[in-house]
């Protein structure tokens, strides 16, 4: 394997130590340096002009990319809006300040060492990083994903405090997006207990739906795209229809309601509940 190929291979990044390990010289080294093939990081780090920036950011500060930086990465659905490189360094890592710095910086037990962590572990440090909602709207949305297998979802679990489990227990591989898991986790906070992705008869899927002596109320998510189609707008409103004409109330919320109005949203779901099951 020549060394261009040796970058290409490890996501363009590579150690010294590694070069060498491979069985490239320091005069090889220098040279791929002075003929442009590849640049010095910092001490000790090499890396290809292809190699992903987020990467770089995070070599460059001492790292590894970690938490929603991996999350986002990876397709999971993350409350935290995008923004600077989140880098963890180990537990005793040396954190390298770099021009124009903006890293979160993430200690916790561990050696780092270049590239990314893997899901499992970005999914814990998110916990610590952004807390137990972020967490397990991520986690539900990497589990929907199919991209934690059983035994990955069991070794999180293990990893979380004893008092943190729950987050694992309760979550569920078949949540529609992560603004319904945002819901669902809001919901049981005040003991609020809801159906997900529930087939009503000439409705169709619906996101959730509470039981009132033996009514229901439905309740839909928004995402912050939604409605980018008239053909979405139209659905929705013939879905709201079909429920009206069984007797049944729907609520619908949007991204922003439901993350920055929550005690309004939590208000009218319990007047709701409230002329269901009057209406019972």
């Amino acid at each position: 394997m020549d060394i261009i190929s040796l970058f290409h291979a490890m996501g363009g990044i590579v150690a010294f130590s590694t070069l060498i390990a491979n069985g490239f010289t320091r005069t090889q080294i220098n040279r791929a340096v002075a003929t442009g093939q590849i640049f010095r990081v910092r001490r000790g780090v090499y890396a290809h002009p292809s190699a992903p920036s987020e990467a770089l950011t995070a070599a460059r500060h001492g790292g590894m990319l970690t938490c929603v930086s991996v999350l986002r990465a990876r397709g999971v659905w993350v409350l935290p809006e995008p923004g600077p490189p989140h880098v963890w360094l180990g537990g005793n890592g040396r954190e390298f300040h770099h021009p124009d710095c903006t890293c979160v910086t993430h200690w916790s037990p561990g050696r780092a060492r270049i590239g990314s962590v893997g899901l499992e572990t970005a999914l814990l440090h998110l916990r610590k990083c952004s807390g137990d909602l972020a967490f397990f709207a991520s986690f539900e949305s990497a589990w929907a994903k199919r991209l934690l297998s059983t035994s990955a979802r069991s070794r999180i679990r293990d990893r979380l405090p004893v008092s943190k489990r729950w987050l694992v227990d309760k979550a569920t591989g078949n949540a529609g997006s992560g603004l319904e898991s945002v819901l669902r986790f809001l919901l049981m906070q005040v003991g609020l207990s809801l159906e997900t992705q529930v087939n009503i008869n000439t409705v169709g899927r619906v996101d959730f739906i509470i039981r009132l002596r033996g009514k229901l109320l439905i309740l839909e998510v928004d995402g912050r795209e939604f409605h980018t189609s008239r053909g979405a707008f139209n659905e929705d409103r013939r879905r709201q229809a079909a429920a009206s004409n069984l007797g049944i109330e729907t609520l619908n919320f949007s991204y922003d309601q439901i993350l920055h109005q929550w005690p309004e949203v939590l208000a009218s779901i319990r007047a709701a509940m409230t002329r269901t099951a009057d209406a019972a």
